[in-house]
């Protein structure tokens, strides 16, 4: 009986839908089932002995950083994502998520480590549409609170086109009408470029990004789009890097944690956003995806009702959160976890109950890209009424 149970123990895990590997101090695979070695393009035999470094060559450095760090200091590591590329010319990406636990004998010595890995591919695939989705949202959601302005735009041109067309004789009265409607078309075309671009599809078309332009640019929005109650509190970097992104999506984070943050406030408020240069020497146990080196910042704070540990814990997961009425932080900070995920980057939520949130992001500095002068640093307070 006893040797039946093992002999049926080993087949299930050989065969589960699981990637298994068993690894020994010395970071070399003991043992691998089926699927993991198909994460290798190999045979399942042809693993044994390998340093786990080549087992995944095409995977995040950081999958063997993990595997090391267990076998240093004996604690779980979980919840690493990595990518594989396809291995055909027509086969997509493959997303997995890694869990490395370390495996201790009786006496309490560390005989090695265990790395389990399990798609994720079917999650990004649905994350990503959930971003399309959202993205969409967030250009019908602006574009409600922007009708009034555009109404009043075209009140204005198509007034004093009326007033030209019953009196031109006036110079310097036709002069002025004329000035009038070229400012209001100038308004509304700039409304109209946002819009566009907020409500663009992701082409994939990545390139150098200043966070401060984008900041400064929705800043402008700011008095239209922000409750009477609620002002706001812009501070921007001195010599801000650049990243390598998608400006329109960029500027779709920023909206998603504006919305966030005026949903947090129904009775009123501080909305603050601030940039800056981060410098991570060695990895933080806090942000544990990012590598060592430089980053720029994008934060976004409030004064509102906060949130519990377990809500910040899972706000960044699609349905992790629990919703309050009328808002939906579960959903929107998914959708800038993913799309910050896609660059490189990291986010943290925090915050408590009665002292309101913060979320920052962070997102790999661009070295290569010299910064333009398009946008000036500094502090920009905008009062208004705080009930």
């Amino acid at each position: 009986m006893v040797r039946r149970n093992q002999a049926f123990a080993f087949a299930a895990l050989r065969d589960i839908p699981h990637g298994v590997a068993f690894i020994d101090t010395t970071s070399c695979i003991l043992w691998a089932n089926r699927t993991f070695a198909a994460l290798s393009a190999r045979n399942d035999g042809e693993l044994v002995g390998l340093p786990f470094r080549d087992a995944l060559p095409a995977a995040e450095p950081a999958l063997e950083a993990l595997v090391q760090r267990v076998l240093e200091d004996g604690t779980l590591q979980s919840d690493l994502p990595f990518a594989l590329p396809p291995q055909t010319r027509d086969a997509p990406v493959q997303h997995w998520r890694a869990t490395v636990a370390p495996v201790h004998a009786d006496t309490g010595e560390l005989l090695g480590a265990t790395c389990q890995c399990t798609s994720d591919t079917h999650r990004v695939a649905l994350s990503e549409q959930l971003v399309q989705s959202r993205k969409l949202e967030a250009a019908g959601h602006l574009a409600n609170l922007v009708a009034h302005d555009f109404n009043n735009l075209l009140t204005v041109i198509i007034g004093y086109c009326e007033l030209l067309l019953v009196d031109a004789s006036d110079v310097s009265r036709r002069t002025m009408r004329l000035n009038e409607i070229h400012s209001a078309a100038e308004a509304a075309a700039h409304l109209s470029r946002q819009l566009l671009t907020l409500s663009r599809r992701n082409d994939g078309v990545a390139s150098p990004v200043d966070l401060n332009l984008i900041v400064r640019t929705m800043s402008v929005m700011l008095r239209r789009i922000l409750p009477a109650n609620i002002s706001h509190d812009i501070v921007l970097a001195e010599d801000l890097g650049l990243t390598h992104a998608d400006p329109g999506e960029m500027q779709q984070v920023l909206m998603h944690l504006i919305s966030n943050a005026v949903d947090a406030m129904p009775a009123g408020g501080v909305l603050t956003i601030e940039t800056s240069n981060i410098t991570q020497a060695v990895r933080s146990p806090s942000r544990p995806l990012l590598s060592p080196g430089d980053y720029v910042s994008l934060t976004v704070s409030d004064t509102g009702v906060g949130m519990g540990h377990a809500t910040a814990d899972g706000s960044v997961e699609p349905f992790g959160a629990e919703e309050s009425a009328g808002s939906r932080p579960g959903l929107a900070l998914s959708t800038v976890r993913t799309i910050v995920a896609q660059l490189g980057g990291d986010v943290s939520v925090s915050g408590a109950p009665g002292r309101g949130s913060t979320v920052s992001i962070c997102l790999p500095r661009d070295r290569t890209a010299i910064s333009s002068a398009t946008s000036a640093p500094g502090r920009n307070r905008t009062p208004s009424p705080v009930a």
